[in-house]
């Protein structure tokens, strides 16, 4: 085949030199940015002025390492409600692409308490430290490696019309932003849309489930 083709080929053990290997990477995203495909897009979305690419080269920590390691995402306060609790889902021994994916269920908070007692609260402290950097509620991606923490990204987190409410209301209260700057966040809400429905004695739940996004599920 040709992939065998090539490494042998390669049998001078460059493909094995990490260096080697790095500056092809860089290479192939260089000539990507010529591709047909990239031409078209920067067409269509009128970018034809950018001048090129840049490579960004880091390190990895590995979630799936057993059970005192594992990956997921978590929100400095509830997106649906805007109740001012993290929220948390954890797999572990896991990668980041499993809890995106939903090829698996988060795991229990008390396997999380038992395998990784202390994420919680470390975890808990990132989350208000990041909020009051941007001011705004967080929704962060993680992974825990061997019981060591690292944040890979934070950004704004979506939300709800009514979570969006009650934060925007909250800060303020917290002194984390201004009134002009809370009423310019819920500026765009549909008042309506604040109304909250629900039944009235419900009994039993008939199932239960896990949240696939900060909307609103809504049935008969």
């Amino acid at each position: 085949s040709r992939e065998q083709a090539l490494i042998e080929d390669r049998a001078d053990g460059s493909l094995e030199d990490a260096f080697a290997q790095l500056e092809a990477a860089a290479r192939a995203v260089y000539r990507s940015w010529m591709s047909e495909r990239a031409m078209t897009y920067r067409s269509l979305q009128h970018l034809e002025a950018l001048e090129g690419t840049a490579v960004t080269v880091q390190a990895m920590v590995f979630g799936n390492g057993g059970l005192a390691s594992g990956a997921g995402v978590a929100f400095s306060r509830d997106p649906s409600t805007g109740a001012p609790r993290p929220m948390i889902d954890l797999v572990l021994d896991a990668q980041g692409e499993d809890v995106v994916s939903g090829r698996r269920a988060p795991d229990t908070a008390e396997a999380i308490a038992r395998e990784l007692p202390q994420l919680e609260s470390e975890l808990g402290d990132v989350l208000r430290r990041l909020e009051h950097a941007f001011a705004d509620v967080q929704d962060v991606e993680f992974t825990v490696e061997n019981g060591r923490l690292w944040i890979l990204q934070t950004r704004t987190a979506k939300r709800t019309p009514r979570a969006a409410a009650r934060i925007a209301i909250d800060l303020v209260h917290e002194g984390l932003i201004s009134k002009d700057e809370a009423l310019g966040r819920i500026t765009e809400i549909d008042l309506a849309s604040l109304t909250e429905t629900r039944l009235v004695a419900p009994g039993r739940p008939a199932a239960t489930g896990i949240g696939a996004s900060g909307g609103i599920g809504i049935g008969r």
